[in-house]
């Protein structure tokens, strides 16, 4: 059986990409594994339990309100999340941001219950997650089932993500005279992992600042992918921004020091496609599988930038993946947090 990598569909007139997803459809639907999972034996996945806890230290004395907020994963076509396991401190609620669908567990106190304490405000998460990897080649072609009517919102700027200027002037340089979404794509994925280097170091790093990494080419995942997301948009592609943690490759068990992003670019007939340029950077013999695809060791819990948490007063979230809480209506950031995960037996 030969596999056809997707991003060959795509280098075709209109006539021939409905003869050629009809072809890759046949082969597909002739296999066993399509048939009956839509998966690929070499399509690894990856099964583990994850622990998130946040406990808010240092409130003011005499305080008179609390709000506290810890984001949820999702279950998407690449991961699904089973046996959500929600412990707090306080009776708790369910909120969602009405610009992404985010969902996040809520809690709120009065002054006095704030008075009250015996414990600090806390929210502990626990549940299980089978992660697949996304492999292009044996990805089968399918016409997704999106809602392009919301596709406008990832084509606008953020706070710190734009699509003109500087942005918008490498994106046209990179791109030079190439108009299929793919191979932009591409290319912008390439030179971003070609110009820019992964780099904690200094100030400036891990807002996701594309202005920035346009002009630094340092940063950390944040960076690389708000500059890949801007120069995407500037060409009139939607994309947007993906934030969840790294599950460590080796250990089966273990904390997680902190979270990881990577970015989604939507194509018009094979819909959201990931990648990962910062990781591509930092291991380069992964570099062809991480565009349009991901590997399994990672959990996704939110997307999108500039997200505004239902009830918050301290504006939009930069990005949402750490607990956030606000005292008497100002900005709290004394926590103490583990993320912890165990792989299943």
């Amino acid at each position: 059986m030969k596999y056809i990598r997707f991003d060959n569909v795509f280098t075709y007139s209109t006539k021939g990409v409905i003869m050629q997803a009809i072809m890759v459809w046949l082969v597909a639907m002739s296999t066993p594994w399509a048939a009956s999972t839509g998966e690929h034996p070499e399509i690894k996945s990856r099964a583990f339990h994850f622990t998130y806890e946040a406990q808010m230290t240092d409130i003011p004395e005499m305080s008179e309100s609390v709000l506290m907020w810890v984001p949820l994963p999702v279950t998407t076509t690449l991961q699904t999340i089973k046996g959500m396991n929600i412990v707090s401190s306080h009776p708790y609620n369910i909120v969602t941001d009405e610009t992404y669908g985010n969902r996040f567990v809520r809690i709120e106190l009065t002054d006095t219950q704030i008075q009250a304490l015996e414990v600090p405000p806390h929210i502990t998460l626990n549940f299980d997650v089978v992660r697949k990897a996304m492999v292009p080649m044996y990805t089968p072609f399918a016409m997704p089932n999106i809602d392009r009517s919301k596709l406008d919102q990832y084509l606008a700027d953020s706070i710190l993500v734009v699509s003109t200027g500087p942005i918008e002037a490498e994106a046209a340089r990179i791109v030079a005279n190439e108009t299929d979404t793919l191979k932009q794509a591409q290319l912008l994925y390439d030179n971003i992992v070609d110009t820019v280097t992964y780099d904690k170091s200094g100030d400036g790093w891990g807002r996701g600042d594309s202005l920035y990494v346009c002009d630094v080419r340092t940063g950390n995942c944040t960076d690389f992918h708000s500059l890949f997301i801007g120069q995407a948009r500037s060409l009139n592609i939607p994309a947007r921004f993906i934030m969840g943690f790294p599950i460590p490759i080796g250990p089966k068990e273990g904390d997680i020091s902190g979270y990881h992003c990577w970015a989604e670019f939507f194509h018009n007939e094979r819909g959201w496609l990931p990648v990962d340029a910062s990781e591509a950077q930092k291991h380069p013999e992964m570099r062809e599988a991480l565009f349009c695809g991901l590997d399994e060791n990672r959990i996704q819990f939110t997307q999108g930038r500039d997200i505004v948490l239902p009830m918050a007063k301290g504006g939009p979230l930069n990005y949402a993946i750490y607990p956030y809480a606000e005292v008497d209506g100002k900005i709290h950031t004394s926590f103490k947090t583990r993320f912890h995960f165990k792989d299943a037996e």
